[in-house]
């Protein structure tokens, strides 16, 4: 629609002042001409970038959008659920929550510019010598990296909280001798690994090359893999995991099945949290 375009243009616009720093120190390497050239292209790409028409079609920039509102408000609920669960898991999982809802607004911002600006505005379209046209697809490139490192700076560390809080689950899902639930935990686990290497090779190779393979094609090939492996974790485990209460009576130390057992609780303090947990869950 019009004003969803309109909406994903002033995103992307605001990408124009993101990595002005680098910009700068990119700046002092080059020879007086060049700086010249390059803070010419600047000023170009600006007046193109205000100049060009909203994209009608940014498919991209909003499934992004809407990425990004689901977690922020998953954020939200959980800083909810922290009041009622008061314990470091809860905690952790709300800012590694909060992390993934910010880096998905940056990503979003990442998207809509390279839709909007990066695709819309060309060097030859603004200059005519090749080198002012140079000079700005350059400074294109750059300031599209710089918005996707940005966004990484804030999926890689939610995306590292969920991973430790998966492979914790799945080791105690071990110890209860659960080991398909383990198994399957512990390949979300590798679904996230896999997520983050694709993330990690669109944001830093881009349209490069990996061992003669282009670097988005690695990086969709990675996603698709952690995608789907995370996916089929997260049904799974809604089928074969238990109620929280069955799990407190299955884990308490005075259970007798569990005699001569490594404790799955670490202390009296873990016992009655989780029982508190599982009331709350109950309730």
């Amino acid at each position: 629609t019009k004003w969803e375009a309109q909406i994903v243009k002033y995103a992307a616009l605001t990408g124009l002042s993101t990595g002005g720093s680098k910009v700068q120190e990119y700046l002092k390497t080059l020879a007086q001409a060049d700086q010249d050239r390059l803070r010419n292209a600047q000023r170009g790409l600006e007046k193109g970038a205000h100049r060009a028409s909203a994209a009608p079609h940014a498919p991209n920039a909003r499934a992004a959008g809407i990425a990004a509102v689901l977690d922020v408000g998953q954020a939200l609920l959980k800083g909810r659920q922290l009041q009622v669960r008061q314990d470091a898991r809860t905690a952790s999982e709300m800012v590694g929550n909060l992390l993934q809802g910010i880096g998905s607004v940056a990503d979003w911002r990442a998207k809509a510019y390279e839709e909007t600006v990066f695709r819309g505005v060309k060097g030859v379209d603004i200059f005519r010598t090749k080198p002012m046209q140079d000079s700005l697809d350059s400074l294109q490139a750059m300031k599209l990296k710089g918005l996707r490192v940005m966004a990484f700076k804030f999926l890689l560390p939610a995306a590292m909280v969920a991973a430790f809080w998966d492979g914790v689950d799945a080791r105690a899902s071990w110890q209860r001798s659960r080991f398909w639930l383990s198994a399957v935990q512990a390949a979300g686990v590798l679904g996230t690994a896999f997520t983050i290497a694709g993330t990690g090779v669109a944001t830093f190779v881009g349209a490069g090359t990996i061992l003669g393979f282009s670097g988005m094609v690695v990086a969709a090939i990675l996603g698709l893999i952690g995608a789907l492996l995370t996916l089929a974790s997260v049904v799974t485990v809604m089928l074969l995991k238990e109620d929280d209460w069955v799990t407190w009576l299955r884990d308490n130390p005075l259970n007798n099945q569990r005699r001569g057992k490594k404790p799955i609780h670490d202390d009296l303090k873990d016992t009655l949290q989780k029982l508190a947990n599982a009331q709350a869950a109950a309730a």
